[in-house]
C-alpha cells in the first residue's frame, strides 16, 4: 500500500511539474515558469494600454500557426543562463508554427530569448513572406536566437512614409542576436531599417527608396542582399559606402534599377564589392546570381569607383546580347572608373547612352561578351586605360555609333577583341595605341594577316598599336605562384610601384621576394608564403 501512495504521488508530482497553460484572446499580466509552457490555443493579443511580462525560464509554444500579437507592450526578459524560449509546433495542419506580430504604436523588449521553427505571413507585405517576428513598430530585440524560421527571422517594416503608419524605425534595435538555418535572417525596406548589429547578412526587399539614402559599411564578412528590384526614382540619391558588400538571393530576378543618382565611390584600398550569390540557384541551373545594376537614361551624374563586380548578370538561356542581360546596364550620363567587372554571366558591361566616361577598367572573364556598345544616334564615347580579357564570346561589339579605345589592353578574348558590326558606314571604331596581347598587334586578314592578336573586322583603325602593355592594373586572375606572369590581368609580375589586388590564392615561393606600393584583398583573396620568402611594401 505504500509503494502504490508513493507511486501515485510520484504521478501527481509529474502531471503537476510538466503541465500545461492554455492560452488565446486577450491576455495581460506575467507568464511564470511555474505555468510553463504556454501553448498558444489560437490567436493570443495584448492589446493596446495592456502589457505582458514573461519571466525567464518560460516555453511559448505555437501550435496551427496561432499568433501573439502586441498592440500593448511585451517585456519578454531572459537572461544569460534562463533563457524564454518560443517554439513553433507542427501539427496535421501546419508544418510550421507561429509568429510575434509587434504592431503599430506597441513597444517590446526581446532580451535573451529563443525562437525556433516559427514563420507567419507578414502584414502589408509585397511577397508571401513567412516570419518567425513581425516589427512594425519600436522594439529592443538582443541577446536572443532566431532558428530555423519557416522563411525570415526578423521582418522589419517599412516606416510610416510607405503606408501611412506612424514613424518607429529610428527605435527600432537589433543587437548581439545569432541566426541559424533561416533562408532570410533580417529583411528590411530599402528605406531604413533602425539600429541593427551583427547580422552578417542583412536582405534589402523589393520597393521605391524615397528618399536620400546612405547603405553603410556593415564590418568584415557581412553583406547586403538584395531581393527583387530596388529603384532609386528620379531625384533621389543613393550613397554606398567604401567597403559595402551587396549579393543577391540565388533564386530571385534582382536588379538595382538607378533613374536618379547612384553614388558607389570606393577607394583604392577599400572597394566596394557587388557580386552574384553564393549559393548555386535551384530555378537556374549551374548560376549563382540574377541580378544588376541598371542606370537608366534619364538617371543624374551617377558615379562608379573603385567597384568590383562579379557573378553578375541575368543567366538567359537564348542569349541575344538584350541589356538586361548584362552585369552593368549604362543608358545615360555615368562616370565609371577604377573598377573591375568580372565573371559574369552574360555580358559585363551594355552601353547606350552617346557619351560616357570610362577609365581604369578591368573587364575579364565573362561568360558572353566584355563590352558592349549600342547609340543608334551620334555616339563617340571614349574609354581609356581600360583591359577587356579573356571574355569568352569577344571582347568587345559594337551594334552602332563610333567609340574610341585608347591606350587599352584588348586580349585573350575567345573570339573575337574587337567586332564592329554596325550597318552605318561612318560608324568607325578607333582602337589605335592598343596592346593586343602580342608585339605584332591584332589579327585582321587583309590589314594584318601575320598579327597574332586577338581578331577584329572590318571598320577598325588599329595601326599603331602598343607592343607591351600599357596602364594596367596587377589583378590576380588565377591562383597560382606570384613570380608566374600568367597570374596576373596584364601578364607582367607587379613591382614596387604597382596598386596590388589579390582575387584568389597566391604563394610566394621559396627564396623570393615580392614587390608592391600597396596590397588589397578581395573575397576569396589570400597570400601565402613559402620559407625565406618575403615582401616588400612600398618603394
Amino acid at each position: 500500500m505504500k509503494s502504490l501512495l508513493l507511486l501515485l504521488s510520484c504521478i501527481f508530482f509529474y502531471a503537476s511539474s510538466f503541465g500545461q497553460t492554455n492560452v488565446s484572446g486577450d491576455v495581460s499580466g506575467t507568464w511564470t515558469k511555474a505555468n510553463s509552457p504556454y501553448v498558444l490555443t489560437g490567436n493570443t493579443a495584448v492589446r493596446a494600454g495592456q502589457t505582458l511580462k514573461i519571466d525567464p525560464g518560460v516555453v511559448i509554444e505555437f501550435p496551427n500557426a496561432s499568433r501573439l500579437q502586441i498592440d500593448g507592450v511585451l517585456l519578454a526578459q531572459g537572461t544569460a543562463t534562463d533563457s524564454i524560449y518560443f517554439r513553433g509546433v507542427s501539427t496535421s495542419y501546419f508544418t510550421f508554427g507561429g509568429g510575434i506580430l509587434l504592431y503599430y504604436l506597441s513597444t517590446s523588449v526581446l532580451d535573451y530569448v529563443s525562437m525556433d521553427r516559427m514563420g507567419l505571413p507578414v502584414p502589408f507585405s509585397s511577397t508571401p513572406e513567412l516570419a518567425s517576428i513581425y516589427v512594425g513598430s519600436a522594439c529592443t530585440i538582443k541577446n536572443s536566437t532566431v532558428s530555423n524560421s519557416t522563411v525570415t527571422g526578423i521582418f522589419i517594416q517599412e516606416d510610416g512614409d510607405g503606408y501611412n503608419l506612424p514613424h518607429f524605425i529610428n527605435d527600432v534595435h537589433i543587437q548581439n542576436n545569432r541566426f541559424l538555418g533561416n533562408s532570410i535572417d533580417v529583411s528590411v525596406s530599402p528605406n531604413g531599417w533602425g539600429e541593427i548589429s551583427e547580422v552578417s547578412r542583412l536582405t534589402i526587399r523589393m520597393g521605391k527608396i524615397l528618399k536620400n539614402s546612405t547603405w553603410p559599411s556593415r564590418g568584415p564578412n557581412a553583406y547586403y542582399e538584395i531581393f527583387g528590384n530596388i529603384e532609386i526614382p528620379q531625384g533621389i540619391i543613393l550613397t554606398i559606402e567604401p567597403g559595402v558588400s551587396i549579393e543577391s538571393q540565388s533564386d530571385e530576378v534582382a536588379s538595382l534599377r538607378v533613374y536618379g543618382t547612384l553614388l558607389a565611390r570606393g577607394t583604392a584600398t577599400d572597394s566596394i564589392h557587388f557580386r552574384g550569390a553564393t549559393r548555386l540557384s535551384t530555378r537556374y541551373s549551374n548560376f549563382r546570381s540574377s541580378w544588376r545594376i541598371f542606370i537608366d537614361s534619364g538617371n543624374t551624374a551617377s558615379m562608379l569607383e573603385y567597384i568590383s563586380v562579379d557573378q553578375m548578370g541575368f543567366p538567359d538561356p537564348n542569349p541575344h546580347f538584350d541589356p538586361g542581360n548584362a552585369a552593368i546596364y549604362i543608358g545615360g550620363a555615368c562616370t565609371f572608373k577604377n573598377s573591375t567587372v568580372r565573371n559574369s554571366i552574360q555580358t559585363g558591361i551594355h552601353a547606350t547612352a552617346p557619351t560616357v566616361s570610362f577609365s581604369n577598367l578591368n573587364v575579364s572573364n565573362s561568360t558572353g561578351l566584355g563590352f558592349v556598345y549600342d547609340y543608334e544616334g551620334d555616339g563617340s564615347p571614349v574609354i581609356t586605360t581600360s583591359n577587356f580579357v579573356n571574355n569568352k564570346k569577344g571582347g568587345i561589339q559594337i551594334y552602332h555609333g563610333h567609340p574610341t579605345f585608347s591606350n587599352c589592353g584588348i586580349y585573350g578574348n575567345t573570339d573575337f577583341g574587337i567586332n564592329n558590326i554596325s550597318n552605318v558606314a561612318t560608324d568607325t571604331v578607333d582602337a589605335r595605341n592598343c596592346y593586343w596581347g602580342t608585339p605584332t598587334g591584332p589579327n585582321h586578314p587583309t590589314l594584318n594577316p601575320s598579327g597574332t592578336g586577338n581578331r577584329v573586322s572590318d571598320k577598325v583603325l588599329f595601326n599603331p598599336w602598343s607592343q607591351t602593355p600599357g596602364n594596367c592594373l596587377p589583378v590576380t586572375i588565377k591562383a597560382g605562384n606570384w613570380n608566374d606572369p600568367t597570374v596576373w590581368l596584364c601578364g607582367q609580375v607587379p613591382g614596387s610601384t604597382d596598386l596590388v589586388v589579390i582575387r584568389h590564392v597566391v604563394a610566394l615561393p621559396g627564396n623570393f621576394t615580392a614587390h608592391a606600393k600597396q596590397v588589397a584583398y578581395e573575397v576569396g583573396g589570400r597570400l601565402t608564403m613559402e620559407a625565406n620568402s618575403h615582401i616588400q611594401i612600398g618603394n
